[in-house]
C-alpha cells in the first residue's frame, strides 16, 4: 500500500496559528480514563504466601486494589520489554523498580534477602483461592502478576548468583483420584487455522521424549468433543497445542469483528484457545471452559499433568486445570516463540521421564528444563513459564527439589559421541525418525534485514529423535545471487540437547552485487541441505525473489526496518545543515548560534526551546530554499511493497512522497543530534522528535505507563495484528497508543506533518498539523523510535545506498 498524499487543504494565508487551530483540529485526546485510585486498605486475609527451603514463610501478599494496578502495569512492562532488555542501565532500573513494586506488597527487603540465602534455590507461592474464586478481580490479579519475573529480578538485585525455581500452588484443591490411562495429544487448528498449522513435528518430538510411548491424538475436537474423549481415553497426561484466543486476531484480522463472532465474545476476548464449534468453524472458548473439558467433573479421575503449547495460558487456564482436579498444569504468562516453546516441552518431557519414580518429579524436571534452556541461551528474559501444583513440593520430600548451577546435567545429555550400537541402530531407521528439520523460507528475501543482521530464514532447526547425541551433521544453505552461489556451510559437531535453532547463525556475504544493487525484482533459488552419517535427512531447492534495495516492505509485520532508510550520511543532509545555519542565527538573535542538539535544553524547568529552534530552522529551510513539491511513489509492483527515496533524491528532484519527506526530515535531526521518530498511519506518515533526552529517557524506561491499561489481555488483543508482545522495542503499536498520546500532552514529543514542506506550512503549522495526525486511534499504525533502533541488539543502522549517481 502506497502512502499517497495527505488530503488536507494547505493553510491559509493570514489565518494564525491559533484561530486555525480552533477552526480546524480539536484538541488531542487525553493518555488515560483517570488517575489511579489509591490503594485500598490492605484485609486480613493473605491471598500469596511465600515459601523457600522445607516451607519456611517469608511473607504473604493480600489482595488488594493496589495489587490489581501493579499487575496491569507489570504485564505492560514485560509485554514491552524488547524497549529495555538490551540496555543493561535500563534492566538494572527495572529490577530496582521490582524492589519497589514487592515492597508495595508487603514482600520486603529482609524476606528478599532470605531468599538469596536460602539452601534451597526454589520458591513456593501458595494461592488461596477455592474453585470458582478466581474470577474475582484481585485473584485474577494475583494469577496475572508476573511473580517469577519481578521476583527473580528483585533477587538479582539483591545479590542472588544462582538460578531460582519458582513454583504455583493453589491450596484447598479437591482431591480426586489419578488417571492411570495413556497421554493424549489435543491439537486444534479448526476452519481458517488448518491452512497454517501442522501439529505432526510437536507430536514427533513428544513421542521421542518419552521414550516412544504412546501419544493417543485429538485433532481440533469441539469443547464437548474433547470432553467426551479426555472421558474416554482417562489420559494421565494432556499436552494442548494450538492457537490462543489472543493470538487469533494476529493470524486472522478482523476476526473478532465478525458479526457471529462478535456476539458471542463481546467487547473483548478471554484467554483461551480457538477450537472447532458445534455451528461455526472456529470458536473462541473461554479458560474455564477449556479447563472443564479438559480436567472433566466429579469423581472421575483427573490428568497429572496437563501442559499448554499456549499463548497466555498460565495466568488462567493452567490455573483452572488444577483447580478442576489436574495435579499439575504447566503454561505460558505471554508468548514465546514456537521454537523456544517446542524445545521446552520436549526437554521438560524428556527430563520428567529421566525422573519418573522421583519424589516431586514434575517440578524437578521443570527446574532442570529451566536450567538448560538458560544454558541453551534461549532468549527467555521477561517470560513467564508457569507452573501450578495441587500439592506443596516441600511436602512432597524433606529434600530440595531444585539446587541450581551445582546440579548436573542427567547421564542423557552428557557430550558423549553416539556409540557404533547406536549408529547401526539408526541406520536401520527411515531418517525422518532419528533427525527431523523442519525448513521455512521466506518468498522474499530484502537487503534491509540481511543489512541488519536478521535472520533471513524464518525457520532452520534440528531435531534429535533418538535419546542419544547425534555427532557432525552437515548443513548446507547456498543463495543463487547471479554472480555465483552464496554459500553457508556448518558442521554441527555434536546434537546433545533435543534441538538445534539455526535460522540466527546463518548469514550471507554482504558484498555479493546482485544483492547490493538490484534495480528491479530478481527471481531465484535457494538450496539447502542437511546430512547426517552421510545420510540425507532434507534437501531442497526453493525458488525466492530478491528485492531491490531501495524496495521496504509496508506490511506492518516488516516495517521496524524503516529505520535503514533514515540517512543522516548522505550528502544532502550535509548541505541543508549548512544552508539551514543563517536562520537558526537569525531565530536565535546570535552570530553563534549552532546545531548543538539537547546540549542548551534545560528540562528542569521545562525549556525545550533551543530544540524547537533547530528544527523550527531546518523546516524553514526546506521550505523557502528548496521549494518541494508532491509527487507519487515509483512503482514496486507489490500491493504491500513501497520503492523509497534518498535524501540526495528528493533534494535533486525536489519532490517526494509523504514518507520520502519524512525520511528526510528524520536524516536531518538525526544528524543534528535530535532524536527522530517516523510515525506510520493508515495510507500515510510523517515525522517528529523528542524535545529534550530526557524526555527519550523516560520512553526508554516506560516511567509512564497507560492509566486505563487493564490486566485483562483481550483489552489489546483485537486491536492490531501485531503480537502483543512486540519484538522490535524501537516500535510502538495500536497497543502502545494511548502511551504514545501521553507523551504528545505533556508536550514531550512533537510531531510534524511532512507534506506541509509542499505547501510552505509554517513550522508551526506543521506541529498543528501533526498533532491533529495522531488523534485517530484507527488510523495509527506504529510509531518508529530511530535512537532506539539504533541501540538495538544488534542495531538498526542507515543502508549503504549512497551510490555515486544518486549524488547531490
Amino acid at each position: 500500500m502506497a502512502f499517497k498524499k495527505r488530503k488536507t487543504a494547505p493553510p491559509q494565508r493570514g489565518v494564525t496559528p491559533s484561530r486555525r487551530s480552533a477552526a480546524k483540529r480539536p484538541s488531542a485526546p487525553q493518555a488515560g480514563d483517570a488517575a489511579p485510585k489509591a490503594a485500598a486498605k490492605r484485609p486480613r486475609t493473605a491471598l500469596v504466601t511465600l515459601r523457600v527451603g522445607r516451607g519456611a514463610t517469608l511473607a504473604t501478599v493480600a489482595g488488594t486494589e493496589h495489587l490489581v494496578q501493579l499487575a496491569a502495569e507489570w504485564m505492560y512492562l514485560l509485554r514491552n520489554r524488547s524497549r529495555w532488555l538490551g540496555d543493561a542501565d535500563l534492566k538494572d532500573a527495572m529490577r530496582k523498580r521490582a524492589v519497589k513494586a514487592l515492597d508495595s506488597l508487603g514482600v520486603k527487603a529482609p524476606a528478599l534477602r532470605a531468599i538469596v540465602a536460602a539452601d534451597s534455590r526454589h520458591l513456593e507461592l501458595e494461592f488461596a483461592f477455592t474453585k470458582g474464586t478466581g474470577t474475582k478481580p484481585q485473584h485474577d490479579a494475583a494469577s496475572s502478576f508476573p511473580w517469577e519475573f519481578v521476583l527473580s529480578s528483585a533477587t538479582r538485585e539483591a545479590g542472588r548468583s544462582l538460578p531460582l525455581l519458582i513454583t504455583r500452588l493453589i491450596s484447598a484443591v479437591p482431591a480426586r483420584a489419578s488417571s492411570t490411562g495413556d497421554m493424549l495429544f489435543v491439537e486444534s487448528a479448526p476452519g481458517r487455522l488448518k491452512a497454517f498449522y501442522s501439529f505432526e513435528s510437536e507430536r514427533q518430538r513428544l513421542q521421542a521424549a518419552m521414550g516412544g510411548s504412546r501419544w493417543r491424538a485429538s485433532p481440533s475436537p469441539t469443547p464437548d468433543g474433547l470432553r467426551t474423549r479426555v472421558a474416554q481415553v482417562g489420559p494421565k497426561v494432556i499436552h494442548v497445542s494450538g492457537v490462543d484466543s489472543h493470538q487469533m486476531a494476529q493470524i486472522v484480522p478482523g476476526f473478532y469483528q465478525e458479526a457471529h463472532i462478535a456476539a458471542l465474545v463481546g467487547a473483548m476476548p478471554a484467554d483461551g484457545m480457538i477450537m472447532r464449534g458445534a455451528e461455526i468453524a472456529e470458536l473462541p472458548v473461554p479458560h474455564n471452559e477449556l479447563a472443564a473439558s479438559l480436567t472433566g467433573t466429579g469423581t472421575a479421575p483427573a490428568p497429572d499433568l496437563v501442559t499448554l503449547n499456549l499463548y497466555y495460558s498460565g495466568a488462567r487456564t493452567a490455573r483452572d486445570c488444577v483447580q478442576g482436579g489436574a495435579r499439575a498444569a504447566i503454561g505460558f504468562l505471554d508468548e514465546v516463540d514456537d521454537e523456544t516453546a517446542e524445545y521446552f516441552f520436549q526437554t521438560f518431557y524428556l527430563q520428567w521421564r529421566l525422573a519418573s519414580g522421583t519424589a516431586n518429579a514434575i517440578p524437578l524436571a521443570f527446574g532442570r528444563t529451566w536450567y538448560l534452556l538458560r544454558e541453551r541461551g534461549s532468549n527467555l528474559f521477561g517470560t513467564g513459564l508457569v507452573l501450578w501444583l495441587a500439592r506443596s513440593a516441600f511436602a512432597a520430600s524433606a529434600n530440595p527439589v531444585f539446587r541450581g548451577a551445582d546440579e548436573e546435567p542427567e547421564e542423557s545429555q552428557e557430550a558423549r559421541l553416539p556409540t557404533e550400537d547406536e549408529r547401526v541402530a539408526c541406520r536401520l531407521l527411515p531418517m525422518e525418525q532419528v533427525l527431523q528439520v523442519d525448513l521455512e523460507v521466506p518468498s522474499e528475501i530484502n537487503y534491509s534485514l540481511l543489512h541488519n543482521s536478521r535472520r533471513f530464514l524464518e525457520t532452520l532447526t534440528l531435531t534429535k529423535l533418538r535419546d542419544h547425541p547425534l555427532d557432525e551433521i552437515k548443513v548446507e544453505v547456498q543463495l543463487n545471487a547471479g554472480d555465483g552461489s552464496l554459500p553457508f556451510r556448518h558442521t554441527e559437531v555434536l546434537l546433545s540437547q533435543p534441538q538445534r535453532a539455526l535460522a540466527d547463525d546463518i548469514r550471507l556475504p554482504l558484498t555479493a552485487a546482485l544483492l547490493r544493487s538490484p534495480r528491479e525484482r530478481v527471481q531465484s533459488t535457494l538450496y539447502v541441505r542437511v546430512m547426517w552419517d552421510k545420510r540425507v535427512a532434507l534437501e531442497q531447492t526453493r525458488a525466492v525473489t530478491l528485492l531491490p534495495v531501495d524496495e521496504w516492505f509496508d506490511d506492518t509485520q516488516k516495517n521496524p526496518w524503516l529505520p535503514s532508510f533514515v540517512l543522516p550520511r548522505d550528502p544532502a543532509v550535509a548541505r541543508i545543515i549548512s544552508a539551514a545555519r543563517r536562520h537558526l542565527v537569525t531565530l536565535q538573535d546570535d552570530p553563534s548560534a549552532g546545531f548543538d542538539g539537547y546540549q542548551s535544553t534545560d528540562v528542569a524547568n521545562k525549556d525545550c526551546e533551543s530544540v524547537d529552534e533547530q528544527v523550527q530552522a531546518l523546516w524553514t529551510t526546506l521550505v523557502q530554499e528548496f521549494r518541494l513539491a508532491y509527487i507519487n511513489p515509483p512503482p514496486a509492483y507489490s500491493e504491500r511493497n513501497q520503492r523509497l527515496r534518498t535524501p540526495s533524491e528528493v533534494i535533486a528532484s525536489n519532490s517526494g512522497t509523504c514518507i520520502d519527506l519524512s525520511l528526510l526530515l528524520a536524516s536531518c535531526l538525526e544528524y543534528v543530534d535530535i532524536y527522530p521518530v517516523v510515525v506510520l498511519l493508515s495510507g500515510h506518515a510523517f515525522v517528529g522528535y523528542w524535545r529534550a533526552e530526557e524526555y527519550h529517557d523516560e520512553f526508554a524506561q516506560l516511567k509512564h505507563v497507560p492509566h486505563a491499561t487493564s490486566i485483562e489481555v483481550g483489552a489489546y488483543s483485537t486491536t492490531t495484528p501485531l503480537s502483543l508482545v512486540d519484538p522490535y522495542g524501537w516500535r510502538l503499536a495500536q497497543q502502545q497508543y494511548r502511551e504514545v498520546l501521553e507523551y504528545v500532552r505533556r508536550d514531550k514529543l512533537k510531531f510534524l506533518e511532512a507534506t506541509g514542506l509542499c505547501f510552505n506550512y509554517s513550522y508551526a503549522d506543521a506541529v498543528e498539523e501533526g498533532r491533529g495526525d495522531i488523534k485517530a486511534p484507527g488510523d495509527f499504525d506504529s510509531l518508529l523510535d530511530i535512537a532506539l533502533a539504533r541501540r538495538a541488539s544488534p542495531p538498526v543502522t542507515p543502508l549503504p545506498m549512497i551510490l555515486a549517481d544518486r549524488a547531490v
